[in-house]
Order: structure tokens, then sequence, then C-alpha cells
């Protein structure tokens, strides 16, 4: 298959980036609100009650942060909801454009690369819209491409590139941050150069500083350690049939089947061309066993290792004969006809939803403290939990499930008083009457994305149901003498 078929194969999923109204990746909404806030900021008395600007983590930059320096800088000539759109294109481009790269330097098989590799590109991180890990991985690509010119010339000037791509890598993720400093580490140890001792220095430094980080950080979130089987189990969702609503589990494992069998088939016939690139796959892979399982809590640390595995697997054999390749390829082209399907149903289904909701979050007045709770059928509910991020960006509006805090540039004064993410699964509310009367004292509303009619009735004692649209119901939170509720101490003048 000719390479520009290929390209354009892998370009053509942003036709629905930039012609849906509203994009059902699960994050994005709450992304682009925070950079509606931080553009309104200086010039609003509301947002300036409830927040602070930072970027910095004590002496060190924040790292994930990437998205935000560039849509920041475009918000004088377009919308946030437009840079948001641009910024995943860029991460489209930047990744087909470095996976390429990667394949050319190694001498493997540029087409059954790319081939492979697209169905991680929009696969689950793309669709949850982990907007800062998934543009940290075309600059994690770009440094190994370099490291390894650098390896062959010595020159200074690749040196030097490599330095800024470290630094965007780290500006885009830690996690990749992370991965990038093992790579270089192992593979300029199994090269076994010696005017690759500074790299290998830099590489340890930078391993350091990561794992003091996370031991801070990342490993004090909540993890959930699970067997061998259950991480196998969630390899066809990881990587292929996210969104699960459309492709189911049994569809997954399908393709999942037909995908290791077209990148078997593919190893099998094809010469290695780099076994440090194999190895490192396969370590990565191990890492992702080990790993504790972290998908409940939000982190999904694991997971996050599982696109450097295909990556380095797929750059580590060579072309083989045109008849060879042909298998693989139409096993590839048969997993991404099946995603592609998925992928129209998802987005159709949503652009259904979006404006029964869209109609009761416009009667949210302006300058309100809005809680959302998502309560939609489990397999549901991933592009509906942060769709309130696009009244965000027509309103100033306020809500608890903000991407604000230690690792973002925008954080909360006061933590705001709010019920787990979760709240909408619970079997019963049988929250203390303190609990209530916090809820009066701190929302003007509260959303009810989803139907559970328990919630409902609960919602209902505190608040005067404004809006049902079938798919949304919005409440207005009454205090017990009927007034209309003040949050304590936070609600003040929309703008000076």
């Amino acid at each position: 298959m000719p390479l520009l078929v290929l390209v354009f194969a892998g370009l053509l999923p942003l036709y629905y980036v930039w012609t849906c109204d509203a994009l059902p990746l699960t994050d994005f909404p709450n992304h682009i609100a925070r950079i509606s806030i931080l553009k309104a900021y200086g010039a609003s008395a509301f947002y300036r009650k409830y927040f602070f600007v930072d970027y910095f983590n004590g002496y060190l930059p924040i790292p994930d942060i990437v998205f935000d320096l560039f849509t920041v800088k475009l918000l004088p000539f377009m919308s946030a909801e437009a840079a948001g759109r641009l910024f995943l294109s860029l991460y489209v481009l930047l990744s087909i454009l470095s996976v390429l790269l990667l394949a050319e330097e190694t001498g493997a098989d540029r087409e059954i690369v790319l081939l492979g590799f697209l169905p991680a590109l929009y696969g689950l991180f793309f669709n949850m819209a982990l907007l800062n890990f998934i543009f940290s991985i075309p600059f994690f690509v770009l440094s190994l491409v370099i490291f390894m010119r650098y390896e062959k010339t010595g020159r200074l000037l690749y040196g030097s590139i490599l330095v800024a791509l470290a630094v965007m890598v780290y500006l885009s993720h830690l996690f990749s941050f992370f991965m990038l400093a093992v790579t270089l580490l192992s593979y300029a140890a199994m090269s076994r150069v010696k005017r690759k001792r500074i790299l290998l220095v830099i590489a340890l430094v930078c391993t350091t500083v990561v794992l003091a980080y996370l031991s801070g950080n990342v490993f004090s979130f909540r993890n959930y350690p699970n067997g061998l089987d259950y991480k196998l189990h969630l390899l066809p969702l990881y990587f292929f049939s996210y969104p699960v609503n459309y492709l189911d589990y049994g569809t997954g494992m399908i393709i999942l089947a037909l995908f290791i069998v077209g990148l078997l088939w593919y190893a099998a016939v094809s010469p290695v061309v780099n076994r440090k690139l194999a190895l490192l796959g396969i370590f990565f892979f191990l890492l992702y066993l080990a790993l504790p399982f972290s998908g409940v809590s939000g982190t999904l640390i694991d997971a996050r290792a599982l696109p450097f595995v295909l990556l380095m697997l797929l750059v580590s054999f060579g072309r083989s004969r045109q008849a060879s390749r042909a298998v693989p390829v139409m096993l590839f082209i048969i997993v991404l006809s099946i995603k592609a399907y998925g992928s129209f149903s998802y987005y159709s289904a949503f652009q259904g939803n979006f404006p029964k909701i869209l109609e009761c979050m416009d009667k949210v007045d302006d300058g309100s403290v809005l809680l959302p709770v998502c309560s939609m059928d489990e397999s549901n509910i991933n592009p509906y939990t942060h769709v309130w991020g696009y009244e965000v960006l027509r309103k100033k509006i306020v809500v608890p499930y903000l991407f604000a805090g230690r690792e973002q540039p925008l954080k909360f004064r006061s933590s705001l008083f709010a019920p787990s993410g979760l709240w909408g699964y619970a079997a019963a509310y049988d929250e203390p009457p303190v609990f209530w009367e916090k809820m009066r004292n701190t929302y003007d509303y509260v959303l009810l994305i989803g139907d559970n009619s328990r919630l409902k009735r609960e919602l209902g004692d505190i608040g005067r149901e404004v809006c049902d649209s079938g798919i949304s119901v919005l409440y207005r939170v009454e205090r017990e003498d009927g007034r209309h509720s003040v949050p304590d101490g936070a609600r003040g003048a929309v703008d000076e």
C-alpha cells in the first residue's frame, strides 16, 4: 500500500475533530474549560475569587502543561475550543511524522509501522483526551530519532536538539519523560560506547528526579493491585475497543487477536533491524504487567506503557518480501476498518445526545456554582463525564471537578465541597444532614446526566427541577427558606 495513501488514512479521522459540534472525548471539555478560565482570569473578579494561577510546583515547572502553554498563546487569535481541536490535529500530524522518521532511522518497514501504530494513535488515550500525555509520544519518538543520529555521528547539534526535545517531553508528561530517560539509559548501555557516558549520567539524573517526584505524587494515588490475568483482560480495551459501548469486549478480543497475528507474522517473516528496541519493547510490556492497576483511580499509569511497547516492537523489524507483507497489511486494515465503524457510531450517538444536555445546561445562570453528576449506564458514561465544560466556554460558572490543582497552572484557592466523582453510581444516598446542608451552601445548580430515579428524589429535597430534557435534569438548589442558595463567602460579582 503506497505510503501517501496510509498517511491520508491516518489523517482522515480528523474530519470528525473539525466537523462535530462537540467532541465525545472524555476530558476534552474539561481541558478547554480550564483554558477559557485562564483567558478570562485577569478581567474576572468571579474567577479570581475561586482560583489563582501558578505554573510551578516549588522550583520546578509543572509537567503536563504543554497544552496550556500552546493554547493560551493562541487564545488572542481563536477560541479555546478551536485551539483544542488544533492541538489534537498537531498531535496526529506529529505522531505520523515522528513514527515515519523512526522507521526510516531504524530501517523498519515504514508502511507496516504506520499501519500498525494507527490503532494506538486513535486509541484509549485519544478518546479519553489525555492531551498532554498523547502529545508527549511524538516528542518521545523524535527524541529517540535524534539520539540515534547523535550516536552515529557524535555531532553536538544533535545533542542540543535532544536536550530541547527532552524538555518538551517533560513539559508534556512526566511518565513519558521517565520512559525517555529509561530508553536512553538502556540504549546507550547496550551500545557500549564510551562517549555516551554523559548521556548515561543525564539519563540517570532524569530517572532519579522523576522517581523522587513520583514517590510523592503518582504513587500517592490509590492503586488497585490485580493479577496478570486481569492485566491481559484489559488489553483489548486499552488498545482497540475503546469506546467500549460501541465496540464490545468480544469484538475487542477479535481485533486484538487479528492484530497480534499480524504483528507476529510481520516479526516472523522480517529481518531484525534493531534488537535493542525489541528488548525495550519487551521490557516496557513487563513494566505494564508489574505496575499496579490504576484505572479506577484515574491515573492509568500502568496502561501508559503500552503505546511504547507497540512502537518499539513495530520498528524492530525491517522490510520483507512483498508477498510476506500482504498478511499483516490485510489484518491491520481489517482492525482499522472495525475501529472506524465503531468511531462513526460513537461520534454519531454523542451528536444526538449533546443538544439534549445543552438544553438544560443553558438554563444555568451566569456566575453560578454547578455540581455535575453523571449517572448513565457505566459503559456509556465516558463521553459525558465532563460535558459541562462546554458550558464554561459560554458562561462564567465553576464546578468542583475542573482540572485545577497541583498538576495544572489553574489552582483552587480552597477546594469546593463535593461528593465523590462516582457519586452517581451509589446504591444508596444516606448521607447525613450536614452533607445536604453543605450542598445547599455550596451550589446553585445540580446537573444530573442520565437516569437515576433514587438520586432524582434526593435532589428534589434540596432543589427545584427547572429542566428535564430526557437525558439530563437540572435542579436549582434552594435553601430551606426558599431562597436561591449563595455559596458561603464565595459568590460575588461576575465581572469588575
